[in-house]
């Protein structure tokens, strides 16, 4: 099993997902997710893009704490992959705000957005990706899933032999 092989299987089931479960830190210091409708991730899962607005919990959270994670799952291929690394919220304007923007979202802001300072990009950079695929026969053990960690040197992603759990 290659990485480049397994980074496609991520992609699709990434692609297959409408919606993410978006992981942060709360303020007691415990997990909080919630549902979302992330961007499709670069090529080579350098970023993924969330839009939200400025004021949600997840934008005050990742003010204390950049570690999060985004979780997929493919219902149809029983698969799911969840990249867990760091998220910076940026504010209006950037380059971002009005290529990343969904016209269903309008009404959840009171001044015109993506223009709006309400509306705000969430550059999510992974370190890790875990995918459970038993379908495209990728799993590291019965209950264990494959990880792959990005190379320090070279940004790429590389398989991680994980020990099955105890």
């Amino acid at each position: 099993m290659d990485s480049s092989f397994v980074l496609s299987v991520v992609h699709q089931i990434i692609t297959s997902s409408e919606f993410a479960f978006f992981n942060t830190i709360d303020e007691n210091g415990l997990p909080a997710s919630r549902l979302i409708e992330p961007f499709e991730p670069e090529k080579d899962f350098s970023f993924i893009i969330i839009g939200t607005h400025s004021s949600t919990r997840k934008v005050v959270e990742l003010s204390h704490n950049h570690k999060s994670s985004l979780s997929y799952h493919d219902v149809k291929k029983k698969s799911y992959v969840v990249l867990k690394g760091e998220s910076k919220v940026i504010k209006h304007p950037s380059p971002f705000h009005s290529k990343y923007f969904k016209e269903h979202w309008k009404p959840f802001f009171e001044t015109q957005a993506p223009e709006s300072s309400e509306y705000v990009i969430i550059k999510f950079t992974p370190q890790t990706i875990e995918i459970s695929s038993p379908i495209d026969k990728i799993l590291a053990s019965l209950w264990c899933p494959v990880i792959l960690t990005r190379d320090k040197e070279t940004e790429k992603f590389q398989i991680q032999h994980p020990e099955p759990p105890k």
